[in-house]
């Protein structure tokens, strides 16, 4: 998750963190995905949500899964962010 990404970009900075446990966090970003958030300005003009992949599978809860709207769907400007904090 991103917020396991911050946390681990947190921990590394701050002196006084003994250990750090983290539930599947982001640590690195796929070619493709770094791409896009090279390109992020220019590909939000012709593609204003990027879907993302295997959002179906990734909240097993069927009843979690209807209640997350904006689930499976990021801006081009949310993946170049989350570029900067796992690089």
């Amino acid at each position: 998750s991103m917020g396991g990404a911050l946390a681990a970009d947190l921990a590394a900075a701050a002196r006084d963190v003994a250990a750090l446990v983290l539930l599947a966090p982001y640590l690195a970003m796929p070619a493709h995905a770094r791409l896009a958030a090279a390109g992020h300005r220019v590909l939000a003009l012709v593609l204003p949500w990027i879907g993302a992949d295997g959002a179906e599978r990734s909240i097993h809860d069927a009843e979690a899964r209807a209640a997350a709207l904006g689930h499976g769907a990021v801006t081009p400007r949310l993946v170049h962010e989350l570029a900067r904090v796992v690089a």
